[in-house]
């Protein structure tokens, strides 16, 4: 990744929340200093809100964070067909698979998170000089999860996944961080923080979203260890050799 600053391509999956996904994408513009710097929600085809998600670009137009140098880049939305989604691991793998060959870093996050420190986006590209994964302080989780995660492209692009497959959606930020910890490339950034405004940390309303979430726990918690008995070591071990090589 060296020879010029690398793109941050940042990917929120979102349903049924576009007020919520409005002040992410407000947040983000606000705090980014890279012109480099991107944002993309992911839509399902049959969202009920779809079209109110393809009116949010049209409210950013502006240069952000008051430095009217030109305006950054809309912020895209990328629409998912059928055989794209049906939970939030599939509609996140099938959405970095469109952007990850190019040697950009890809983001993580959900339409509950709120980008607070500015430069963030610098700080990561720093973090990722050499590829693996960074995160930073969501005000619940800390160091324990990457809740937000940032990821060097060439990591899923040799993986063939972004996020665990399969889980649904509990458990992939355990194994961004479990594989990160495990190569010694992962890189937590306390200072910069993203904040996580989630139910369990009291800073949102439950909704059938979460709820959706919840009641695949089990299930993700046993796929997840079964992973760790079987396909964990061979994924690190093929990620190792692709980053050590690039």
């Amino acid at each position: 990744m060296a020879g010029g600053v690398v793109s941050i391509v940042v990917l929120c999956p979102t349903r049924g929340r576009p007020r919520q996904a409005a002040e992410m994408i407000r947040s983000l513009r606000e705090t980014a200093h890279l012109f480099s710097t991107d944002v993309v929600l992911v839509v399902d085809h049959d969202d009920p809100c779809l079209h109110e998600y393809l009116a949010l670009p049209g409210q950013f137009t502006e240069a952000a964070g008051g430095f009217p140098l030109r305006p950054p880049d809309r912020p895209r939305v990328m629409v998912l067909g059928p055989d794209e989604t049906g939970d939030l691991t599939r509609a996140t793998n099938s959405a970095a698979r469109r952007v990850w060959d190019d040697d950009v870093i890809i983001g993580h996050v959900g339409d509950d998170h709120r980008f607070r420190t500015p430069g963030w986006d610098k700080a990561i590209t720093a973090a990722l000089a050499q590829p693996g994964f960074a995160y930073g302080n969501d005000l619940h989780q800390g160091p324990s999860l990457p809740t937000a995660v940032f990821v060097s492209a060439v990591i899923p692009r040799t993986l063939g996944w972004f996020a665990l497959p399969v889980c649904a959606h509990m458990r992939i930020d355990r194994a961004w961080k479990r594989m990160g910890e495990e190569l010694g490339r992962i890189t937590y950034l306390p200072d910069v923080v993203i904040e996580h405004l989630h139910p369990d940390a009291g800073k949102a309303p439950d909704d059938p979203g979460y709820e959706r979430a919840r009641a695949g726990w089990r299930a993700d918690k046993r796929a997840y260890r079964a992973w760790i008995e079987d396909g964990f070591a061979s994924d690190v071990s093929r990620v190792r050799e692709a980053i050590w090589t690039s």
